[in-house]
């Protein structure tokens, strides 16, 4: 197991046994998407999850929000050629992994990062 793997392993577990603690005093809650109509639910690879990570908090915004915007974005363009995405900044090394297609997909908005 990678070194990633049992970070989000030790994550994941932390998680869990933290999931009923109380809410500190003076958090604000809220729930900005609540009126979304259905979660879709998908599976990455912990490559994947990395490079998502990564590129998200160059961004400076929350990883969900990053994919979101991703298949937002993806479904405009599919339906009226208008298009829209973050952009990856310069800096940003994402980690060297197997090439499947979508990792071949990160690779190549990083390097339009640094055309642009």
């Amino acid at each position: 197991m990678s070194y990633i793997e049992k970070l989000i392993d030790q994550e994941t577990a932390s998680s869990e046994e933290n999931r009923d603690a109380p809410i500190p005093a003076g958090a604000t809650l809220s729930r900005p998407n609540r009126a979304r109509s259905a979660v879709y639910s998908i599976r990455l690879d912990p490559y994947e999850v990395v490079a998502l990570q990564t590129i998200a908090e160059a961004a400076g915004i929350p990883s969900s929000t990053l994919a979101r915007s991703w298949i937002v974005g993806r479904i405009r363009e599919e339906q009226t050629g208008l298009t829209g995405s973050v952009r990856i900044p310069r800096n940003i090394r994402l980690p060297v992994a197997r090439s499947s297609p979508e990792e071949r997909d990160i690779r190549y908005l990083a390097r339009l990062s640094r055309i642009a």
